[in-house]
């Protein structure tokens, strides 16, 4: 599996590009999540929406285009790791 997170201007496009992509993929709720995007300049308001999730390696390309298509900007993407 691979993690992609991307960063969104507004809570709304995320959401709908996360209900989106549940539908295609049949995601559960603790494969794919939206949250607030978070700053280290703590004098400064967060601003933006991160959509991070776990895809299919096979699926991957389809999602970043689904992303970047409606608006977001890939900014992780790695393996997953698994704890033994």
């Amino acid at each position: 599996m691979k993690i992609l997170a991307a960063r969104f201007p507004d809570v709304v496009t995320a959401n709908a590009v996360l209900a989106d992509l549940r539908q295609r993929y049949d995601l559960g709720d603790e494969d794919a999540l939206v949250g607030p995007l978070g700053s280290t300049d703590y004098e400064e308001p967060q601003s933006g929406t991160v959509l991070a999730g776990r895809f299919r390696a096979d699926r991957l390309a389809d999602v970043e285009r689904l992303v970047v298509e409606r608006g977001g900007e890939v900014v992780v993407e790695t393996e997953e790791r698994v704890d033994p």
